[in-house]
């Protein structure tokens, strides 16, 4: 029988590329327009979910992020062989339609866990959830190769440069060599320049060039995130996104941003499934 929810991770053998940002905006853009979402941080530092989590219980209670994940986290739900349970690691967040469960630095003693064993725990979520989006590691381990295995998208953020060239290409081979995903994969270009378009040299077009000649599953460009220091307003100051200034509320106003946001949103989207642009997410 066929699952009622669709799994997006966002995955590079390499940090810094946007994973975290990506999944983020794509999670309450989801959310806003009305999905149910389930965001799965796998990352060890737990960026995804220091965002989720309210911040007063981090700054205000003297508490760090470990001593309120303690119980409830991923680790808790895959290595526990007998009872391990993804529900019943799940925090609500205030963001419209997103839950998140956790990531833990405990995951790092269960690298070597069967690669199947989150596929394992995902039917429980029949019925709860519309998306589930995965955050992954920057590595490729076996809590990677769980999260691509389970995954009906595979989203790698790219950035202008040789190192995220040649981990694209490294990860395009074990797509291919160790799973049957290399046709759920697509890149997507982070921190794109519009206003470099039409220039005949420099570093975006030589990159850009070189990716489109190497890869052949690339997001639309109308999806390509582009650069701008609002995304900081977004992930470290808690800002909703929106196209246009919105009355009562303190807003990050971008609309390059926003459009690029929705139209990866709603290319996760089953055929036939209506996506309505949320103001603000």
């Amino acid at each position: 029988m066929n699952k009622s929810y669709s799994v997006i991770s966002f995955a590079a053998n390499k940090g810094g590329v946007g994973k975290t940002r990506n999944a983020i905006l794509i999670a309450n853009c989801l959310g806003a327009a009305g999905k149910r979402v389930l965001l799965i941080d796998t990352d060890y530092n737990n960026s995804a979910t220091t965002y989720y989590l309210p911040k007063d219980e981090l700054i205000n209670g003297g508490l760090n992020i470990e001593e309120i994940i303690e119980e409830k986290n991923l680790f808790e739900a895959m290595a526990n062989e007998k009872n391990g349970s993804l529900l019943e690691n799940i925090f609500h967040t205030k963001h419209r339609g997103v839950d998140v469960i956790p990531a833990t630095r405990s995951l790092a003693n269960i690298r070597a866990i069967s690669e199947n064993r989150l596929s394992c725990l995902m039917p429980e979520l029949e019925g709860h959830y519309d998306f589930v989006i995965i955050d992954c590691q920057p590595e490729y381990n076996n809590i990677v190769i769980n999260s691509l295995k389970v995954s009906d998208a595979i989203i790698t953020p790219v950035i202008q440069d040789l190192d995220s060239f040649n981990a694209a290409v490294f990860f395009e081979k074990k797509l291919q060599t160790d799973m049957d995903k290399l046709g759920a994969w697509f890149l997507t270009i982070n921190g794109y320049n519009k206003n470099f378009d039409d220039a005949k040299s420099g570093t975006q077009r030589e990159y850009i060039k070189s990716y489109l000649s190497r890869f052949s599953n690339f997001t639309p460009k109308e999806a390509w995130f582009p650069w701008t220091p609002v995304i900081n307003k977004i992930k470290d100051r808690e800002m909703p996104l929106s196209y246009k200034p919105v009355e009562g509320m303190n807003v990050a106003v971008h609309p390059a941003l926003y459009n690029a946001v929705c139209s990866l949103a709603e290319l996760l989207l089953a055929d036939g499934d209506e996506f309505i642009k949320p103001e603000v997410f």
